[in-house]
């Protein structure tokens, strides 16, 4: 396994270069890593209780409170807060609420394109009766309008929309049943969306890594083996490049190196009590470099206090370091750093 720092209580969310956006509670800095510089750059004003309780352990994950991302985005940051999609333009210190009119509690990512000039989000809710689910856009991270509806019965929710550059397009990715379960191709802003992949949970997936040649599926399913998948686009097979230990949440190629990180969402065949993750130099050939155990809150009530899962923080990152986010770890909850250079020589010396 590749050591690594652990920092209580901060939230890395993305990375430009070498410098990080990170919160704690409802404030966002910025960390400057060449200079070891931390400073604050705004906040979010959700009144006084919740200021306390975004700040606390328990209060942050039960709550689902503070910032759950941030990002660039047209001279300014974007995130979502609880019901909220929020902005700060750069001359402010505020963020302010910009669009609250989606269902659900919030979208699981908010995708933004600065070279286009374009973000996006798909509903995530409940949506027991399978209502239809909206799509929503914007030019400027104020202003957002529906720009596409998947009608109703067709599927559950969006689970995320992603970039793909070598396909000049955007991926959605949509769940949960298997013939809800897809993976969607937009190349023009979803004025038109075609079904790629569907009709298993092979095709369920929370996060994706667009390659050259293909994409990396990792499963995200309560009913059956999840797997780190490889899709070859044009005879649209799946091949098996790792088993995992639980559902896959989240998958990011950060500083050349893919990673794959699963949570402890709990079922017959997710039995693991802790988030795993997972590294490859070349997409195909993975390993684990970290375990994270879950805290001492009983897994029966994480529905409530929020599954053990760790994140790799996204962005440009050309520094010396991987950084990502364990929640609901033996701990607590906060920042973890590695060394690039660690998990290099960890992976080109382990055998796979």
């Amino acid at each position: 396994m590749v050591d690594f720092v652990f920092k209580k209580g901060l939230h890395p969310h993305f990375i430009k270069d070498d410098n990080l956006i990170l919160s704690k509670g409802n404030t966002v800095f910025e960390n400057k890593i060449a200079e070891d510089l931390i400073v604050a750059v705004g906040k979010y004003n959700s009144g006084i209780i919740q200021k306390f309780l975004a700040l606390t352990e328990f209060g942050n994950r039960i709550g689902r409170l503070g910032f759950h991302s941030i990002q660039p985005f047209n001279d300014g940051l974007l995130g979502i807060q609880k019901g909220n999609i929020v902005f700060k333009k750069n001359h402010s210190r505020n963020f302010e609420n910009v669009f609250s009119g989606f269902r659900g509690s919030r979208p699981l990512n908010v995708f933004a394109d600065n070279k286009e000039n374009w973000a996006c989000f798909g509903e995530y809710f409940g949506n027991d009766k399978r209502d239809e689910v909206h799509v929503y856009d914007s030019v400027d991270g104020v202003s957002w309008n529906k720009c596409y509806t998947f009608p109703k019965e067709a599927i559950r929710h969006v689970h995320g929309i992603f970039a793909d550059p070598y396909r000049k397009g955007y991926w959605c990715l949509t769940g949960d049943s298997d013939s809800e379960s897809g993976l969607w191709f937009t190349s023009d802003r979803f004025k038109t969306l075609k079904k790629v992949l569907s009709g298993s949970q092979k095709a369920r997936a929370v996060q994706i890594i667009p390659t050259k040649e293909g994409i990396i599926v990792p499963m995200d399913s309560p009913l059956e083996r999840n797997y780190i998948h490889y899709i070859d686009l044009e005879d649209k097979i799946f091949t098996k490049l790792k088993s995992l230990p639980g559902s896959a949440f989240h998958a990011t190629l950060s500083n050349n190196i893919y990673f794959v990180t699963t949570v402890t969402e709990p079922s017959d065949v997710n039995i693991t009590d802790s988030a795993y993750v997972f590294a490859s130099l070349n997409g195909v050939d993975w390993k684990c470099i970290s375990v994270f155990k879950k805290d001492f809150i009983p897994i029966k009530y994480q529905g409530i206090t929020r599954y053990t899962e760790v994140s790799i923080t996204p962005g440009s990152n050309n520094s010396d370091y991987i950084f990502g986010y364990a929640r609901s770890v033996k701990g607590g909850s906060g920042l973890i750093q590695w060394k690039k250079s660690e998990i290099i020589e960890f992976l080109s010396n382990s055998r796979f």
